[in-house]
């Protein structure tokens, strides 16, 4: 495409573009400015109400739009398969879409596909497990929370057809972001007999200024028939200056169907480069004894929407969790984490720490946790939790959600803790409570809990106090606050 710098879909028109294309201007009777194949340079690219521009990423050759300006207008529509998008600035407005859903793994296929038992296809994994029966689960979770780089896995067959993930968008802008339309990166449904659905996609957004009121869709494909739902995808926004964006960010789980569970949530993170001071992290450097301020605000939210709440009550083991996963990192920090819908988020033990010497193999610190009291917080053997203890000014926590802390892990708790989640299961260590109190959920102590107080603390339960001690590993059985 030769001398074309601003180009307009009209109303009614369609138009394909493959990653063989080329872009070039003309001067003095010679080619310049001619892209590689698959880069596509344009000043201002306008899709138009009606009109349908599609952009199809083949194997062997990357897709990439250099832009000023990408405009998806009111009731326009934009199809990826896969891709890069550089702008200046970009722009999907009020019911104008850019949809890459379904273009991921096929069915069967990918890091997190969704294997099958007998006649059943279970759901693909992505952010979180794929939906299948109690112990089984469906696929590994793979992926970065912070940095999202790959689309969603396909479904398990069973005996039919299971659904594709959904695709992947890396999007880079340069000012400002507006979304008030969809952008949709969604599993797709079981197609046939008993077809688990294909887990949601990635997609990465790193821009200076973010706004609008749209929804940016990673939900993972339904199960058909007898099959698993597919779990939610992977989002990761990274904002340089304003952060002003107050629409729905969606990694739900696809439903399961028949005898089989849905899926697991996929993860949202947000980074936020310039947040205020407020935000401000003061961090020592032990190699040059020099203190540094960060004004990075990192959030990670996850929300199941309550899909599958029954297979959770009375304290009831999640075998489906969202899963946080980094390769060999052996420590995470955010500063909030929103916990919601009945959503339970796992640590993965890093690389080669399973078998290692190291007395812990992972360490999580939350700032702030948000939630509904329903979402649940794992940790396992040699794995630590840090709960708002980081900078604590009134050492007192109100965390709205639940935790399960097993025989050989630690939670660090302030001094005086309000057990607020409906689901929380204390086995391993306790550090740091003095008094605890139970507010409107309930807590159950195994026998091989233990408080690293030596004395006595307090629980409050209502407004009945009485003192206890943490059952020791000698004990049987369980106490209930």
């Amino acid at each position: 495409m030769t001398m074309v710098q601003n180009l307009t879909i009209a109303e009614g028109a369609k138009v394909e573009f493959t990653s063989t294309a080329q872009t070039a201007l003309i001067e003095a009777g010679s080619y310049v400015h001619m892209t590689k194949p698959g880069n596509i340079s344009l000043s201002h690219l306008t899709i138009q109400r009606g009109s349908e521009a599609i952009f199809t990423e083949k194997p062997g050759s990357a897709l990439v739009l250099d832009l000023v300006k990408l405009s998806v207008k009111y009731e326009g529509l934009m199809w990826m398969n896969k891709g890069t998008i550089n702008s200046a600035n970009g722009v999907v407005e009020s019911l104008g879409i850019l949809n890459v859903d379904y273009m991921g793994h096929v069915e069967g296929s990918g890091p997190g596909m969704g294997g099958s038992s007998g006649s059943y296809g279970y759901g693909a994994a992505h952010g979180g497990h794929g939906g299948a029966p109690k112990p089984n689960v469906g696929g590994t979770p793979y992926d970065s929370v912070y940095m999202a780089t790959h689309p969603g896995s396909g479904g398990g067959n069973g005996d039919g057809q299971g659904g594709r993930g959904g695709g992947y968008l890396h999007w880079i802008v340069g000012e400002l972001l507006w979304v008030d339309g969809e952008i949709t990166l969604e599993g797709e449904a079981g197609q046939s007999g008993n077809g688990g659905g294909g887990s949601g996609g990635g997609i990465l957004i790193e821009t200076m200024n973010f706004t609008g009121f749209g929804h940016i869709d990673c939900h993972g494909g339904e199960g058909r028939g007898d099959g698993g739902g597919g779990s939610g995808g992977r989002i990761s926004i990274h904002v340089d200056f304003a952060n002003k964006y107050i629409g729905r960010l969606n990694v739900v789980g696809g439903l399961g169907r028949g005898l089989l569970p849905s899926g697991a949530a996929g993860t949202v993170y947000i980074q936020e480069n310039a947040r205020g001071p407020q935000y401000a992290d003061i961090k020592y450097d032990s190699l040059t004894g020099q203190e540094v301020i960060t004004a990075t605000s990192r959030r990670i939210e996850i929300n199941n929407e309550d899909i599958d709440k029954h297979l959770y009550t009375n304290h009831a083991e999640p075998w489906l969790y969202t899963m946080l996963y980094e390769g060999e990192q052996t420590e995470y920090e955010f500063d909030e984490a929103m916990l919601e819908g009945h959503s339970n988020l796992l640590i993965e033990y890093p690389d080669n720490t399973l078998n290692g010497s190291q007395p812990w193999a992972v360490t999580v610190k939350i700032h702030l946790f948000e939630g509904d009291r329903t979402g649940v917080v794992r940790l396992r053997d040699r794995q630590r939790l840090y709960v708002e203890v980081i900078e604590s000014v009134s050492n007192e926590t109100i965390a709205p959600c639940s935790f399960r802390i097993d025989k050989g892990s630690e939670a660090f708790f302030p001094t005086t803790t309000n057990m607020r989640g409906s689901r929380t299961v204390l086995a391993g260590q306790i550090t740091g409570v003095e008094d605890m109190m139970i507010r409107q959920g309930s807590i159950l102590f195994l026998s091989t809990a233990i408080n690293s107080f030596n004395g006595k603390s307090r629980i409050c339960h209502g407004n009945n106090a009485r003192k206890f001690h943490l059952p020791h590993s000698s004990d049987h059985g369980w106490r209930s606050g």
